[in-house]
């Protein structure tokens, strides 16, 4: 049994083996060859611990993300076991595997949706996670321009100037919604915002959305009108959609709705879906993830 620490995570775990990997343990989540339950979550009046299992047969792995916060701070880990023989073979740390996957899944999901390779990118949010946001939307599509909004003007320019020299894209930070939504093609929200970031009335006419900050009821990035104006919306579990986005729960949206749409059924059969031209997807964390980014890890340091 072998230990990574973040600084070995970081080391070895990159969107380009990370976005086509995703795609392969999603399908066969959507096909029932892999396996995920929405999350556990244990809440008391001084910490909250989070559990989040998956298993992937067809690579041998199983396990499970489990996470603590309290007042104190954060702390992550994803513990891996092989199937068969049933052994325990890494405990890694995961608050960057975390990261590296939150920015990776709206990537992978937006160019089986897309067909358009260039896009101009509208990102709400300049914090530590909208970091691999850009990453994974950069290595997926080739990116005209991004436009940055926070609420935070100042941390907004800084993330600008950061990500124009290290990805060497055209990163221009905006002073409102309305200019990061009007020539956006796909736009990303990873906020922590419990009210909307924006209306309906303010989205151009064709758009993918990827809602990627919130994961309780009580946090909302956009309101009724986004969800109901648009053509489809792809969530990553339906039952855990219902429990955990606030979006969903606040929409009037029922789980047999016509226009919600699966995500592993969506990426292992995406020709049997019309979407439409104003999509969604609201993403909000499934142990596959962060077991398959594990197993990338796990993979490149030769341990699998």
């Amino acid at each position: 049994m072998i230990y990574l620490t973040e600084k070995e995570v970081q080391e070895n775990l990159e969107m380009k083996d990370l976005i086509p990997a995703l795609k392969n343990f999603i399908a066969d989540y959507g096909r029932g060859d892999a396996f995920s339950s929405p999350r556990n979550r244990i809440i008391t009046s001084t910490h909250i611990l989070n559990t989040m299992p998956a298993s992937a047969p067809k690579y041998n792995v199983a396990g499970l993300k489990s996470y603590i916060s309290s007042r104190n701070g954060f702390r992550a880990v994803v513990n891996v076991f092989t199937i068969d023989p049933p052994e325990l073979i890494a405990i890694i740390d995961a608050n960057i595997l975390g990261q590296m996957r939150t920015g990776a899944l709206p990537a992978m999901v937006s160019s089986v949706i897309l067909k358009q390779r260039s896009i101009n990118f509208g990102l709400f949010g300049s914090g530590f996670q909208a970091q691999t946001q850009l990453k994974g939307m950069a290595f997926a599509f080739e990116i005209g321009k991004v436009l940055v909004y926070s609420q935070h003007l100042e941390r907004s320019r800084a993330f600008a100037q950061r990500f124009s020299a290290e990805l060497g894209l055209d990163v221009v930070s905006v002073d409102s919604p309305a200019e990061a939504l009007r020539n956006s093609d796909v736009i990303s929200t990873i906020t922590t915002s419990r009210t909307p970031l924006f209306t309906s009335a303010m989205l151009p006419d064709h758009y993918h959305i990827n809602l990627a900050g919130g994961n309780l009821p009580n946090r909302s990035e956009v309101g009724p009108d986004v969800i109901n104006a648009s053509s489809s919306v792809i969530v990553e579990h339906i039952d855990q959609a219902f429990l955990e986005s606030g979006e969903i729960i606040g929409s009037g949206l029922n789980k047999n709705d016509p226009g919600l749409v699966d995500m592993g059924k969506f990426v292992s059969s995406p020709g049997e879906y019309s979407l439409g031209n104003r999509t969604i997807f609201k993403t909000m964390g499934l142990g596959i993830e962060d077991l398959c980014a594990a197993y990338v890890v796990l993979k490149k340091v030769g341990e699998v």
